[in-house]
C-alpha cells in the first residue's frame, strides 16, 4: 500500500469514528456559525437563490454545507457531495435532503468533467499534504465548467501556529473541536503548509486566484461563549477564505 493509499484509509477511519459527533456538534461549533458559514456566503452569494446552478461539496462529511447551500436557495437536485467517510456518507443521505451523495477519495477518484458551476471545500484541505492538495486540484478543476469558481474554508496556519506551535510544513496531531461518548476531545492529523504554498498549488494547477480573506472570530462571538471566544480571539486568523476560478 503507498502513502497515499494509507493517507486516504487513515482519514476514513477517523471520520467514520467521529461520524455520529461530527454530525451531531459540527453545526453548533462557534468557528462554524460565525466564521465558516459567513465565509461561504461572501464568496457564494451570487450564486443563491438560482435553480441553475451545478455545485459540488467535496469533503461533504454529514451533509452540514450542502442544508446550508439548500437553506439559501440552491436547488437539492443540483448538489452532490463526495466524502471519504461511508458512515458520514450514511448519515447524509438519512436526511434526505433530495441532493446527491456518495463515498469517493477527492485524491484519486476522477469527478465527471466540466460539470460544475460551483465546487466548495470547508475544513477539508487542511487533512492534504500537497501531492494530495495537487491531485485534488487537478481533479476540482477538471470538474467545473469555464469560468466555474472553487470555494474554499479551512483552517488559518496562523492559528495552527498560535494553538499547536507548529511553524514547520508537514504532518501534526491536532485536537478536534468535537467529543467522544466520554466527552474528550477527538484527535487526528493534519497538514500544515503556509498560505504562499498553499496559493502556489494552485496556481500550479491552473486555478485563477479571485481572492484570499483572513478570518478572524467576531466579537458578537462573546455573547455566545465568553470562554471559547477569548479561546478563539488569541489565536488572530482563525480560518482562511480563498475563491479561485477556471480560466474561460
Amino acid at each position: 500500500m503507498d502513502r497515499k493509499e494509507d493517507i486516504s484509509k487513515d482519514m476514513a477511519i477517523t471520520y467514520d469514528r467521529d461520524a455520529q459527533a461530527f454530525a451531531e456538534q459540527s453545526s453548533h461549533l462557534m468557528t462554524w456559525k460565525f466564521i465558516g458559514s459567513r465565509a461561504l456566503d461572501k464568496n457564494l452569494s451570487e450564486f443563491y437563490g438560482r435553480k441553475d446552478v451545478k455545485v459540488l461539496d467535496q469533503g461533504s462529511a454529514s451533509g452540514r454545507i450542502v442544508e446550508h447551500l439548500i437553506q439559501n436557495g440552491i436547488s437539492a437536485e443540483n448538489i452532490d457531495g463526495i466524502e471519504i467517510s461511508p458512515e458520514q456518507v450514511k448519515i447524509s443521505i438519512t436526511k434526505n435532503l433530495g441532493a446527491h451523495f456518495k463515498v469517493g477519495d477527492l485524491r484519486k477518484d476522477p469527478l465527471p468533467e466540466n460539470t460544475y458551476d460551483v465546487i466548495t471545500r470547508h475544513m477539508v484541505d487542511e487533512h492534504l499534504d500537497n501531492q494530495g492538495l495537487l491531485e485534488v486540484s487537478k481533479n476540482t478543476l477538471n470538474a467545473l465548467k469555464a469560468g466555474g469558481v472553487l470555494v474554499v474554508v479551512f483552517t488559518h496556519p496562523d492559528k495552527i501556529t498560535a494553538s499547536s506551535g507548529i511553524k514547520e510544513e508537514g504532518w501534526f496531531e491536532t485536537t478536534f473541536p468535537w467529543k467522544d461518548p466520554d466527552g474528550q476531545f477527538e484527535k487526528g492529523l493534519n497538514y500544515f503548509r503556509s498560505v504562499d504554498s498553499y496559493l502556489r498549488i494552485l496556481r500550479e494547477t491552473g486555478f485563477i486566484i479571485d481572492s484570499v480573506e483572513d478570518w478572524r472570530i467576531p466579537p458578537e462571538a462573546e455573547a455566545v461563549n465568553k470562554d471559547e471566544y477569548e479561546k478563539y480571539k488569541k489565536y488572530g486568523n482563525v480560518r482562511l477564505a480563498v475563491k479561485a476560478h477556471k480560466p474561460i
